[in-house]
C-alpha cells in the first residue's frame, strides 16, 4: 500500500505545468470522419489549430492570468505546429506585434496562422522547442514537422537551437515509432527537464508522448492519485505536477537550504 505522505528536498523538485494542444484540423476531422482516414491524409499535414483551438488556449491565458504560482520561467513545446500555437496563445502576453517592431520580437509573425495578427515577446518568458516532445512519429503526415528554417521565419522569438536537423529526419512514412520508443524519448526527456536550470517550466505536447511520459511515475502513489496524474488529457487541458530528482542527477544543494554548524560556518568550532 502507498504511503500517504511523500517528502523530498526541494531543491530536487521542479514544478510541471503539462499541456496538450488545442484542437487541430485533424481533430476536428476526426470528429466529422470518424475512421482513421484523417491520419494518412496529407490535408492535415503539421496540422494547425483551428478556430476553437485558438479559442481554446485563449480560455487557459485567461484562467491562468492571475495564478502567480503557473507563470512559467521556461516554456517548452513540441514543434509541431499545433504545440507551438497553443504555447504562444497561452503563455505569450497575448500583445500583437507594432508597426516597426523587429521580427526577433515576434513569437508568432503575421499572417502565419490565417489572418491573425503576429504576437509579441513583450512581457513572456523564453520559448523553446526541443523534439523529445513530439508526438508518436511516423506514417501520419499530421505529425510530421515543417523544415526548422521555415518555422524560424514564423516563430522568430522561439529557440530552435536545440534541433539539429532542419528537415524531419525522424519521421517515416512506413514506419511508426513503437510504444518502447516513444517511452525512451520520454525517459530522456524527464532526465533533461531535471538538468534545467528553471524550476517552473511549461511543457506544450501531444496526447500520446503525455500518454507515455506520465506513465513514467506513479507507482508509489494510490489509485486516485495516480489517476490525476495519467489519466488522458482533452484538447488544451492543462495540469501542473512535481518532477522530483531522486537520485541526484540535477542540481546541488537548495540555494533555500543551510548547512547549520558546519566547519563551513563555524571553523574550529
Amino acid at each position: 500500500m502507498p504511503k500517504a505522505v511523500g517528502a523530498y528536498p526541494l531543491a530536487r523538485c521542479k514544478t510541471i505545468h503539462l499541456v496538450r494542444h488545442g484542437q487541430a484540423t485533424h481533430n476536428k476531422a476526426r470528429l466529422d470522419f470518424p475512421n482513421d482516414s484523417v491520419y494518412v491524409s496529407e490535408n492535415y499535414f503539421d496540422a494547425p489549430l483551428t478556430d476553437l483551438g485558438w479559442k481554446q488556449a485563449q480560455a487557459v491565458h485567461e484562467h491562468i492570468a492571475n495564478i502567480d504560482s503557473i507563470k512559467p520561467q521556461l516554456v517548452i513545446t513540441s514543434p509541431l505546429s499545433r504545440c507551438i500555437q497553443t504555447a504562444i496563445g497561452i503563455f505569450g502576453s497575448g500583445n500583437s506585434l507594432r508597426s516597426g517592431e523587429s521580427k526577433f520580437n515576434a513569437l508568432m509573425q503575421n499572417n502565419v496562422a490565417g489572418r491573425r495578427p503576429g504576437i509579441s515577446t513583450q512581457g513572456c518568458p523564453k520559448f523553446m522547442a526541443v523534439e523529445w516532445c513530439r508526438e508518436c512519429m511516423g506514417v501520419h503526415p499530421c505529425d510530421r514537422r515543417r523544415p526548422i528554417s521555415q518555422l524560424q521565419e514564423q516563430y522568430p522569438a522561439i529557440d530552435f537551437s536545440e534541433i539539429v536537423s532542419d528537415q524531419d529526419v525522424h519521421w517515416k512514412r512506413e514506419q511508426r515509432e513503437t510504444e518502447q520508443e516513444v517511452q525512451y524519448r520520454a525517459q530522456v526527456f524527464a532526465n533533461w527537464l531535471l538538468n534545467l536550470t528553471e524550476i517552473r517550466i511549461a511543457v506544450v505536447a501531444h496526447s500520446g508522448f503525455i500518454w507515455e511520459f506520465t506513465r513514467l511515475f506513479g507507482d508509489d502513489l494510490s489509485g486516485n492519485v495516480k489517476s490525476e496524474l495519467q489519466d488522458g488529457y482533452a484538447n488544451c487541458e492543462m495540469r501542473s505536477m512535481v518532477l522530483v530528482d531522486k537520485v541526484g542527477v540535477g542540481q546541488d544543494f537548495g540555494s533555500t537550504d543551510f548547512p547549520g554548524c558546519s566547519e563551513r560556518y563555524f571553523p574550529g568550532q
